[in-house]
């Protein structure tokens, strides 16, 4: 179910997915972009029918980290359901360096549109800062910043399934060759320093990531 609101109501939904599954017609019921209350609700009902809730897709990232703090990652946990990453790389921008030539915010500017070019200086600024922890990482490996910002995710939570896209098959091997090694505690503590979400003095979230 690729997204919560639909004609039907989430319990008609679920009982609708049950069926299926006990008519062979899927092997399993997954969801996606559902909150946590959404998560416990289908579970609740899905498990009249004996059937668990396997999977939730949400958009996830070192950019993107609102299932931490939206509940969606506790009940992933507690349900034992699947947290499936979208986005894990934000279109590419944890790739390697993607940063813009040009950050610098013009002298002078009405406000409307001043204040959005401050917040993206403060964006830029931070995603080098992350960029460069990435890459430091990454060197001692002989990895890439994107395989490390997907084994980060990996070794953040088991449930945690990362999908990255991928343009080529050298990118999908680059992406596969995540699951082969282990950051150690220092440096995942380090990328998790360098992107939890940050505010503007005037308490704007600073939108690395934000993707909606």
């Amino acid at each position: 179910v690729h997204w919560p609101y639909t004609l039907l109501n989430l319990d008609a939904l679920m009982d609708m997915m049950a069926l299926a599954v006990h008519a062979g017609k899927i092997r399993a019921v997954g969801v996606s972009n559902y909150s946590a209350r959404q998560m416990r609700r289908a579970a609740a009902r899905l498990a009249r029918y004996g059937i668990p809730l396997a999977a939730n897709e949400v958009h996830y990232s070192l950019l993107h980290r609102k299932p931490e703090t939206n509940g969606v990652l506790d009940a992933c946990r507690e349900l034992n359901v699947a947290l499936v990453a979208y986005r894990p790389l934000e279109s590419g921008k944890l790739r390697e360096s993607t940063l813009p030539d040009n950050t610098q915010v013009p002298a002078k500017r009405s406000l409307s549109t001043l204040v959005p070019s401050v917040l993206r200086k403060a964006e830029h600024a931070r995603l080098a800062v992350i960029q460069e922890t990435l890459s430091t990482i990454a060197q001692r490996y002989e990895m890439t910043t994107s395989q490390v910002a997907l084994r980060w995710l990996l070794q953040r939570d088991e449930h945690i399934i990362p999908i990255p896209g991928a343009t080529s098959a050298p990118h999908a091997t680059e992406n596969a060759e995540a699951l082969k090694w282990y950051m150690s505690d220092e440096e995942f503590n380090a990328i998790d320093r360098v992107t939890q979400p940050q505010k503007s003095h005037k308490g704007f979230p600073i939108p690395i990531g934000s993707g909606h």
